[in-house]
């Protein structure tokens, strides 16, 4: 009996020690980890809204991927320099110097997800017609899906205030379109009343395609928002695609013809437009008011925006 007991005192004292040790170096750690590494706090993230609900991303982002266009340079707008992002053409001029050593990884016909994943994000930015990757993406970091223009109702602005909002940028970008309703007011004063007296066409060359672009486009909204008249055909849908027998629907007293230089469908359909009959009767051929133009009038944001202003100060201003 006396051996059992002091067995047992033995064992008891042991445990002890045991529990003592755990929670002397708990301690220890505790201590530690507040000096060194302060533990995440609610001050460290946020919880936005997004195109799917909410989501809690980082106060203070410092790797940042962008999956398409359009949030790619909202970020670069905003002074956010992504390490990853997508585009459908990294030469537009007004991406030259704002994109070296961001990584491309894709968008069409989908986002390279391994890529993604190896340049280790802190969060990522998309839209909300990427809503079938979302869970994968969620998977690598915190994703936040922006809000896409209304059809019915384009306005590429309240896209680009929405992902200034994930990126806690809201005033910043308040600033962005500030700014660029100042260049169109200027515009709208160089122009004078002659700006309403004008018919300004929007056409697109695309794989073989002619496009008629109306106000609820990207380019549509920006001639509206500059006070320049439309032909009749191009008030009501977005894009809608011209035959031959329709070239008509073209017609204006300017034209701006966007045009595709590296798709050779496109060249190969502009090259059949000059020698076709129907377009030579066009008042806006006839009169040489028909501009041809990058493919930076069909998207996406204040980048975008501003060269086609310039276009428009180019081609308008102090012009018959």
């Amino acid at each position: 009996m006396a051996l059992r007991s002091r067995l047992l005192t033995f064992f008891l004292l042991f445990i002890i020690s045991c529990v003592l040790i755990a929670a002397c170096n708990g301690t220890i750690r505790s201590a530690s980890t507040h000096y060194d590494e302060p533990p995440r706090t609610n001050q460290q993230t946020r919880i936005i809204k997004h195109a799917l609900g909410e989501v809690e991303v980082p106060l203070n982002p410092q790797r940042i991927v962008t999956i398409n266009p359009v949030t790619l340079e909202a970020a670069l707008a905003l002074g956010t320099k992504p390490i990853g992002g997508s585009h459908w053409d990294w030469n537009q001029p007004y991406l030259q110097g704002k994109v070296d050593n961001v990584q491309d990884v894709g968008w069409i016909p989908h986002v390279n997800l391994e890529k993604v994943a190896a340049l280790n994000p802190d969060f990522i930015i998309g839209s909300a017609y990427q809503q079938s990757i979302y869970n994968l993406l969620s998977q690598i970091a915190p994703t936040f899906l922006a809000e896409e223009p209304h059809q019915s109702n384009f306005n590429w602005e309240e896209t680009f205030m929405h992902i200034a909002e994930g990126l806690d940028k809201t005033e910043i970008a308040a600033q962005v379109i500030a700014n660029y309703h100042t260049r169109l007011e200027e515009f709208k004063q160089k122009r004078g009343d002659r700006r309403e007296e004008i018919r300004v066409s929007v056409a697109a060359l695309y794989q073989g395609d002619i496009g008629a672009y109306s106000r609820n486009s990207f380019p549509g909204s920006i001639l509206e928002n500059a006070g320049l008249s439309r032909p009749p055909s191009q008030i009501q849908q977005g894009r809608s695609s011209i035959s031959k027998e329709r070239l008509g629907d073209l017609d204006g007293d300017a034209l701006f013809l966007i045009n595709n230089l590296t798709d050779a469908d496109s060249q190969k359909t502009l090259q059949q437009l000059r020698t076709d009959p129907l377009w030579a009767k066009l008042n806006v051929v006839q009169n040489d008011r028909v501009f041809e133009v990058g493919d930076y009038w069909l998207c996406c944001g204040p980048l975008a925006a501003n060269a086609v202003i310039d276009d428009l100060f180019k081609y308008l201003v102090n012009t018959p």
